[in-house]
């Protein structure tokens, strides 16, 4: 975490999981985490959009202890609310869900229902009209991600987006019920990355 700008996505990964919103083109409301790390999207949404709900499920109440001790810089609010649950079950309460981040692991690996075609059939059953579904996945092998990026692609009906991040195993995928398409460095895509310290030297787009 930036200690001077705590929203500021200061890991890899993170600003790959944020190109989502360009493919948002309607207001935030809901945000449902799954996996809370260090917190990093709770401060990101709570600076640049804090009128949207960001909610984040963690099974381990040790992360969540430490979020809270360390990282979470006065984020924990109503509108912030953190969950301890097992995101496989979790997940099936929830409904309208405009972004849906998925950032599991079990110690370095994805946790095995990372590759359950029902876990991908409940986060989609979430998803709000113009919702998308980000996983950061870091494959045991590449064929992981092919298996992924199928079970993304026969779930709902088109191919995920998907970036690589230079000198890091992840990969991440960004599917919805609508095809999302390669990105163009348009004068509106640098917009947007300078409003949000998104830096996309941090990512390749493989597909």
């Amino acid at each position: 975490m930036d200690l001077q700008h705590p929203h500021l996505p200061v890991l890899p990964h993170l600003h790959g999981m944020l190109l989502s919103l360009y493919f948002h083109d309607k207001p935030l409301q809901n945000i449902l985490e799954l996996g809370l790390g260090g917190g990093a999207l709770q401060r990101f949404f709570a600076h640049h959009f804090p009128e949207a709900q960001c909610h984040s499920i963690e099974l381990d109440k040790r992360v969540i202890e430490n979020y809270l001790n360390y990282f979470s810089n006065g984020v924990e609010s109503p509108q912030a609310p953190i969950t301890q649950a097992n995101a496989q079950l979790a997940i099936k309460q929830h409904t309208n869900i405009d972004l849906l981040f998925v950032d599991l692991f079990s110690g370095n690996a994805p946790p095995s229902f990372i590759n359950d075609p029902q876990f991908y059939k409940d986060c989609f059953n979430t998803l709000s009209e113009q919702g998308l579904i980000i996983v950061n996945l870091l494959p045991v092998g590449e064929i992981q991600t092919l298996d992924v990026e199928d079970l993304l692609r026969a779930t709902g009906g088109f191919s995920p987006v998907i970036f690589s991040v230079p000198k890091y195993k992840n990969r991440i995928l960004i599917a919805a019920n609508r095809p999302l398409g390669m990105l163009s460095l348009t004068p509106k895509l640098q917009k947007f990355c300078q409003q949000h310290n998104i830096d996309l030297m941090n990512l390749i787009q493989l597909k």
